[in-house]
């Protein structure tokens, strides 16, 4: 039996499991609160941010249809350096409506 082929797959394998294609890769996320969700989505995609959700902030269950009419209230993770796959959610309210605590 020949082992030549064998160990180079497992070696390819290994290389890669420890190269940088291995790795969760890491991206900033940037401070989203204060600005139109459009504006929002626009900036977390371009940080490298592609799964996002949005709900309510005022917990009335309304669907954010127009993007450029609410604003972010708060972001999940916040922040800061965080793996491109984590979900980033977004609490918003209607343009004009004052976020929660505020």
């Amino acid at each position: 039996m020949r082992k030549g082929p064998l160990l180079v797959i497992a070696v390819v394998v290994g290389l890669f499991a420890l190269s940088e294609y291995g790795k969760k890769q890491t991206a900033e996320l940037p401070d989203l609160r204060g600005v139109t969700l459009q504006e929002a989505r626009n900036a977390a995609r371009e940080a490298g941010f592609n799964r996002l959700a949005t709900h309510d902030a005022l917990d009335k269950d309304r669907r954010q249809l127009l993007t450029s009419t609410w604003h972010v209230c708060g972001q999940t993770p916040a922040a800061g350096t965080h793996h491109i796959t984590d979900l980033v959610t977004l609490a918003v309210a209607k343009t004009g409506e004052p976020c929660p605590g505020s």
